[in-house]
C-alpha cells in the first residue's frame, strides 16, 4: 500500500513539522499582540513577564520592536 511507502511517510512527517511551525508562528504573533495590549494598558513589564512565564528582558525586547514599527506621533 502507498501508506507504507518510505517517501509517503516521509512527506507525511514534513507535513506535521509544518503544520507544528505554523501553530507556533501562530501563537507567537498571539503572545507579541497580548504583550502589547497590555503593555499600552499601563501593566508593569515584570507583571507581563509573570503572567506569560517569560523574561522581563523577552517583554521588553518585545515592546521595543513594536516601538519601531509605530507610527511616530
Amino acid at each position: 500500500m502507498i501508506k507504507d511507502h518510505a517517501l509517503y511517510k516521509e512527506g507525511k512527517e514534513e507535513g506535521r513539522e509544518e503544520e507544528r511551525e505554523i501553530l507556533k508562528e501562530e501563537a507567537d504573533k498571539k503572545e507579541v499582540q497580548a504583550i502589547i495590549n497590555l503593555h499600552t494598558k499601563g501593566i508593569d513589564i515584570k507583571i507581563i513577564a509573570e503572567a506569560f512565564n517569560i523574561t522581563q528582558k523577552r517583554v521588553k525586547q518585545v515592546i521595543a520592536d513594536w516601538e519601531k514599527r509605530s507610527p511616530k506621533k
